[in-house]
């Protein structure tokens, strides 16, 4: 009997490949798998009629590496997510050969990190989308590199036994995100009546999931920045902290709960990494990024809620921003509604004829405060 995914392992390592076969049969029952120890030949491999829906390439492999083994499967099969396989993800060849990966996975992982990628894979595979939709999401390449802290964060905020000045202790592996994080914990907008000089009582501050939010942020703004023109990516950075601000503002005065505020300014934090990818794409690739706004009315939120979903964000979080897609419903005032409203002021706002057509179309408190914030 066919399973419903397919995942194909290329590592010219033998014993690699029996021990990931071992750990994807317990782990993924509902999952076929080819494993392949040829990668000049993978394709003869393949067996006929199977269109994977994750290829998994070590980088170092003789006769061809892994970018060049990614570059093939991104032509042959356009909607199979590819995972780079690297026993160093600070190699720098490997990092400038890395374009046709969406993800990269440090050898060697975890049996849990394999099976949360896979498993991610499936809900990837479950959202509404288009097949328009996936075929331009497939052929996204040059993908920031998030760094070996992203993983060590994520892994430290889903154990329940991690402490704050373990989280403060990674964190501060990257002084710059450090000192990012302590900008945005005494920010006005958060509505601290003292300032703090302490990561660890930064971190308290801001909480697990706008904490993992920011960080990501921050560490995308510094592996794009040489993707595109400086100007444009400092637009786009400002336009996200401009976002995140106003959501804050807004659901305040609205009158929403805490956790809605949070919800919302967190959201528009993650929605720049959408934005920041859709800029690069539109800098490198005019033709996508031309596709991207055809297939949907919202690209850099597609793209957010593909990166998101692919970096194993938490699906309570990123699944609801597909809703931005439509106009919300009168009296909503939901944290992915106020980020609706934020989204399309942003859009508009330097535009008095457009700004004029969207403030009709809101409600009047929602109009009142968002002119005013």
């Amino acid at each position: 009997m066919t399973n419903n995914y397919h995942a194909v392992f290329i590592d010219d390592d033998e014993l690699m490949l029996r021990a990931i076969k071992r750990t994807s049969r317990r782990l993924i029952p509902n999952w076929d798998a080819t494993f392949i120890n040829q990668p000049l030949t993978w394709q003869s491999a393949l067996p006929d009629q199977v269109h994977p829906d994750i290829v998994f390439c070590d980088y170092r492999m003789p006769g061809i590496d892994g970018a060049e083994v990614l570059e093939q499967v991104a032509q042959k099969y356009p909607l199979s997510i590819r995972v780079l396989m690297t026993g160093d993800t600070r190699d720098e060849i490997l990092l400038g050969n890395s374009g046709n990966a969406h993800s990269l996975l440090n050898k060697p992982f975890s049996d849990e990190l394999l099976g949360e990628l896979l498993s991610h894979v499936e809900k990837l595979k479950a959202l509404p989308l288009t097949h328009d939709q996936q075929q331009c999401l497939g052929r996204l390449s040059q993908l920031p590199v998030l760094p070996e802290i992203i993983e060590k964060l994520r892994t430290a905020l889903n154990d329940e036994y991690t402490s704050t000045s373990q989280i403060a202790n990674i964190i501060l592996e990257e002084p710059l995100i450090g000192a990012r994080i302590l900008q945005v914990a005494n920010s006005a907008y958060l509505g601290f009546q003292r300032t703090t000089d302490t990561l660890e009582e930064a971190i308290n501050r801001l909480g697990t999931q706008l904490l993992y939010a920011l960080t990501i942020s921050f560490v995308l703004e510094t592996e794009t920045a040489h993707l595109m023109p400086a100007s444009r990516h400092r637009q786009v950075c400002e336009n996200t902290r401009q976002m995140a601000a106003k959501g804050k503002v807004l659901a305040t005065a609205l009158n929403c709960s805490v956790k809605c505020r949070e919800q919302v300014f967190t959201a528009a934090v993650l929605n720049g990494t959408g934005r920041l990818v859709l800029a690069m794409i539109e800098a490198n690739s005019p033709d996508l990024a031309s596709q991207l706004k055809q297939v949907s009315s919202h690209p850099d939120i597609l793209i957010t809620v593909f990166l998101l979903t692919l970096w194993c964000f938490p699906q309570e979080v990123v699944k609801p921003l597909l809703g931005i897609q439509d106009a919300p419903q009168e009296n909503d005032k939901s944290w992915i509604t106020l980020l609706y409203y934020i989204h399309q002021y942003m859009k508009v706002k330097d535009n008095q004829q457009q700004l004029a057509d969207f403030t009709r179309t809101l409600p009047e408190d929602v109009k009142e405060a968002l002119l005013r914030t």
